[in-house]
């Protein structure tokens, strides 16, 4: 699978960040080092994260205010884990939008049923 290695800096963050692409799955995936925070990583699929790996995969420079971009390199990874772990990934995704969707499914549910038995207040009983 090929993957696009790249390294983001700037004001923010002077050591940078490195982003890993992998444009047949349209994921980045990231390693940042934090000096007081140990390291962090994660995995992309926002529109903003990968339209700036995709510029950088064509040769372009994103332009991003402030933002430095470095040490592009490309390879053939062979690892089945990395599938894997897109896969996993992708999953968790599902679950994070069925959550939301559920909680938007609670709150009409809530409206809809204190609604109706509010509609029921001013009705009187079958005999």
């Amino acid at each position: 699978m090929k993957v696009i290695h790249y390294k983001r800096g700037g004001s923010l963050n002077p050591d940078g960040t490195i982003y890993l692409y992998v444009p047949d799955e349209d994921i980045v995936m990231f390693n940042c080092q934090h000096d007081d925070r140990g390291t962090a990583y994660g995995l992309l699929s926002d529109h903003l994260s990968l339209e700036e790996a995709r510029i950088i995969a064509s040769g372009g420079d994103p332009k991003v205010k402030g933002a430095t971009f470095s040490d592009v390199k490309e390879l053939e990874y062979v690892d089945p884990r990395l599938q894997k772990l897109i896969e996993y990934f992708r999953l968790k995704e599902k679950l994070q939008e069925m959550e939301e969707s559920e909680g938007r499914f609670i709150d009409l549910e809530k409206a809809v049923i204190n609604n109706c038995l509010e509609e029921f207040r001013g009705v009187q009983k079958k005999s």
